[in-house]
Order: structure tokens, then C-alpha cells, then sequence
């Protein structure tokens, strides 16, 4: 008996103990996303027949912080890179990242009864991989289906819009109805584009429920006009166990700018407010999120609680059967070293279940997103004269030239009001080398070794290209790391 005691004291005593740790992530991919990416819009630099593995300049930075966060911010990461990638008119890179973020997010809000029960409250935020809340995922539908319209596949791009709003409607374990009435209104867009005139007019109407503002496009309309402003929402945390998200606006009202008119072919178009990032941010089917999430944190409360009386019946029971040992009432005792053991046991499940329950709120944010998505349609008409105004309500004016792109049968405009800085891939530094192992290096050296020993080339030519290697070489040895700023 006094064995027994001694094993249910040391049950008990594990109760004091936390189990709590941190796993380890794999490496990053997001070199080799970007690595793979094939090139239809741009020629990239070679020396001497090799085809150097380049990379835009302005997506170091997240190679780089990749490199350092691994799987766990992988999605994080392919989010904020393909933002990048957009501004810069780089879109077969946004389109490869995003593929990559839509197939890990689809393994955890693919809507089947798997992935509901892989979103559960045993899940610590600071362990897992991030995901993003329902409006990043959403967001990730937005750009991957614009990078699909440019790339002339519509009904791919209807595909993307489609799966964005669905996960709007979805938070870490329940379901809402969708509002995103700027994704309805796009897969609408892209179905006019093709001739589905019907289901487009359905799409439309959607939109227009969620959005009485936006007009449907006249049947000859085929440019759409995008203007995004603003900055995005900050998550943070609060809650007696930070358990709480919620989020911050970045910018004060009398900063943040609005995209109010497009000047195309010496005709004033109104840009509709389509999309609040902030309101999608913060609400699921009209309810708050913060309420939402709360359930993680009763949970633990519960559960906590339960391992507290089941500890204090437990010790009581195993005094009770120490003083029945020790006084020769054996029946007592073993009736309540049972009670003891079996009181212990449920106190170390539940506060094993409680110490699993993380109701920590997971603060990292797709830090790139607007604040503030507005459309228009009209006619094409040419690839000219095109400029978006943004103002903000001390009614300073930004005016913004904006390109037309071709997307299938229909045109596109898109505009940023807070961009990356100015690329064209066509200038110097405008492309960095993606140095993958030593073998490539040694390709590389190789052969301007075979160059620098050639009979046959000039002394000039020579000159000349020793100085673009020199300059190659110290890029790839001495290029400053750096990390975007958040």
C-alpha cells in the first residue's frame, strides 16, 4: 500500500511539471520556388554561355529571411515575396510562390472532415506552420488569380477567386458565410471575359449583395481597373492568455489614401471601394473575431480546473488510504488507494489536456497587404493615358500613371499606392545571383578560366569581362543581408 501511495504522489507531482516544447522546422523553399520559376517576360544577363540562376533584387530579402524561418514561415513568406513580385510586374514569380502557399494552406482548410480535425485546440501557435487568418488566405485566392489573368488562364484565375472566398469562410474551427464581395465581383470578371455571361451576371449580383456600391460592368467592358491603398492590418494579442487577436490600423485616418478617380483616354472614371482589408480582418460573417477565438482559452480554463479537483480528491483520498493502511482497516484503504489512483490519473490528463491547449494568439501578419482595394470598368481603348488618383482627407492628390496588360480577351490596370521600389529587370542591380551549391561556382569559374586563356579574344573583350565577373563575384561574396522591415 505504501508503494501505491508513493506512485499516485508522484502523479501528482507531475502535474507541476511542463511538458511544453518547441519542435524544430524543416528549411525554407523559397530559393528553390523561386529558382524554378521560367521566364516569359524578361531575358536574364549570361557570361560566356552560362546561363546564370538569377533572381529579382527586390526578393533577397525574403530568400534571405527564408532561409532563417524554414517551413514554419514558409506560407508567410511565399505571401509577402509574391507582393514584391507583383509590384514589380515580376508575375510568373508571384504565380509559382502562391501556388506553393495555396497547396500548403489547402492541406489545412481544404473544408473536409481531415482538415477540421487537424484545426483543433491542440495546436501550440508557436509551433505550428503558419497559415494565416481567413482574409490573408483569402488574399492569397486575390493575387494568385491576377497572376493568372496575366498569364491569359481565366478560368484558372476564376478557380483561385472561387477558392479565396471560401476561405473567408473559414476560421480555426468553424464556418461562416463568405463577404468578400471584391472576389465575387473578379470571378465574375473573369467569367464575362470568356463568354459565361450568365454566370457572371450571377457572380455579380453576389458581389452586389455583399457591396450595393459596386455597379455591374457594361456588356462592352472589357478593362478592369485596380487600385490598392493603405496599409493592412497589424494582428495583436491580449487576453488573459494573449489568447485574444486582435488588430490595429496601421495608418491614422487622415493618412490613409483612398483611390478616388482613373484618367484613362481623357475620361474621369469613379473608383469603387471594393474590399476593406481592416473589416475583413475582423470580422467573420458580421462577428467579431475576437469573440470567436476566445473558445481556446475557456477550454484551458476548464480543463485547468478540472486537474485542480481532481488533484485535491486525489491527495485527499491517498491520505485517507495511508491512515487506513496504518490502522489495519485494509478495505478502506484499498477502496481509497483506487479512488486516489484513478483521481490522479484524470488530474494529469486534464492538465496535460490544458497545458496542450495554446490559445496564444499567432501575431505574425502579412505585413504587405492594402488597406483598401477599388475597382472600375469601362472600354478599351488603348494602351495609353492611364493614371489612378489617390487622395487622403486633407485632400492632398497622388496621381499614379498606371500600365494596361492584356489578360485573355479583356485588359488589366492595376495600381498600388505603397509599392516596392522601381524595376524593370532591364538595369543594373536589377537582378541578383541565386547561388545554390559549390558546383554552380565552380561551372561558373570554369569557365571564365576557359575564356581568360582563349587565343582568340580580344584584349578588350577580355578586360571587359573579367570587370562584369569581378562585379558578379562580389555581389554573390559581399552582398549585404537583409531583412524587410515589418
Amino acid at each position: 500500500m505504501a508503494r501505491q501511495t508513493s506512485i499516485i504522489c508522484l502523479l501528482i507531482a507531475s502535474l507541476c511539471t511542463s511538458c511544453a516544447t518547441i519542435t524544430q522546422t524543416s528549411p525554407g523553399t523559397v530559393d528553390s520556388i523561386i529558382s524554378a520559376v521560367e521566364l516569359n517576360s524578361f531575358t536574364t544577363p549570361t557570361i560566356e554561355g552560362v546561363s546564370l540562376n538569377l533572381f529579382p533584387t527586390p526578393l533577397e530579402p525574403f530568400i534571405n529571411q527564408n532561409r532563417i524561418t524554414g517551413q514554419r514561415n514558409q506560407v508567410l513568406d511565399d505571401m509577402q515575396a509574391a507582393v514584391v513580385a507583383f509590384e514589380i510586374g515580376a508575375f510568373e514569380y508571384t504565380n509559382a510562390l502562391l501556388n506553393d502557399a495555396h497547396a500548403k494552406i489547402a492541406t489545412v482548410y481544404s473544408g473536409n472532415s481531415g482538415a477540421k480535425a487537424a484545426r483543433s485546440k491542440f495546436v501550440p501557435e508557436a509551433n505550428k506552420d503558419f497559415k494565416g487568418e481567413p482574409y490573408e488566405r483569402a488574399m492569397v485566392g486575390y493575387y494568385l488569380g491576377l497572376s493568372e489573368m496575366l498569364a491569359g488562364k481565366m478560368d484558372e484565375a476564376g478557380v483561385s477567386f472561387r477558392w479565396g472566398e471560401l476561405q473567408d469562410t473559414m476560421s480555426a474551427s468553424e464556418e461562416y458565410q463568405s463577404d468578400f464581395a471584391l472576389l465575387n465581383f473578379l470571378d465574375g470578371w473573369t467569367k464575362k471575359c470568356i463568354g459565361d455571361t450568365s454566370g457572371a451576371n450571377d457572380s455579380f449580383l453576389i458581389a452586389k449583395s455583399h457591396a450595393p456600391r459596386l455597379t455591374i460592368p457594361d456588356n462592352n467592358h472589357n478593362l478592369l481597373i485596380i487600385a490598392e491603398a493603405g496599409l493592412g492590418p497589424r494582428k495583436v494579442a491580449s487576453g488573459k492568455y494573449s489568447e485574444l487577436l486582435s488588430y490595429q490600423d496601421r495608418l491614422t485616418i487622415n493618412k490613409r489614401n483612398l483611390a478616388t478617380n482613373a484618367d484613362y483616354e481623357g475620361t474621369e472614371l469613379q473608383m469603387v471601394s471594393a474590399a476593406d482589408i481592416f473589416f475583413q480582418a475582423t470580422t467573420l460573417g458580421g462577428r467579431e473575431v475576437d469573440k470567436i477565438l476566445a473558445g481556446k482559452a475557456q477550454f484551458k480554463d476548464n480543463a485547468q480546473n478540472t486537474s485542480n479537483i481532481a488533484a485535491m480528491t486525489a491527495i485527499g483520498a491517498a491520505n485517507i488510504a495511508q491512515a487506513s493502511y496504518y490502522s489495519d482497516n485494509r478495505d478502506v484503504a484499498n477502496t481509497a488507494a483506487a479512488v486516489a489512483g484513478f483521481a490522479a490519473i484524470m488530474a494529469v490528463a486534464a492538465a496535460a489536456a490544458a497545458e496542450a491547449a495554446t490559445p496564444e494568439a499567432d501575431v505574425r501578419y502579412w505585413y504587405n497587404l492594402p488597406r483598401n482595394i477599388s475597382i472600375t470598368t469601362t472600354k478599351y481603348i488603348s494602351n495609353n493615358d492611364l493614371s489612378i488618383s489617390y487622395e487622403n482627407n486633407n485632400g492632398t492628390v497622388k496621381e499614379i500613371p498606371t500600365n494596361i496588360r492584356p489578360t485573355g480577351n479583356c485588359h488589366l490596370a492595376w495600381s498600388k499606392e505603397h509599392t516596392a521600389k522601381t524595376w524593370d529587370g532591364s538595369g543594373n542591380g536589377d537582378w541578383t545571383y541565386l547561388q545554390k551549391d559549390l558546383s554552380y561556382q565552380e561551372k561558373v569559374n570554369s569557365n571564365i578560366k576557359a575564356h581568360d586563356t582563349s587565343v582568340s579574344t580580344s584584349h578588350a573583350s577580355e578586360l571587359s569581362l573579367k570587370k562584369s565577373v569581378k562585379s558578379a563575384d562580389k555581389k554573390m561574396k559581399d552582398r549585404k543581408r537583409s531583412v524587410p522591415s515589418f
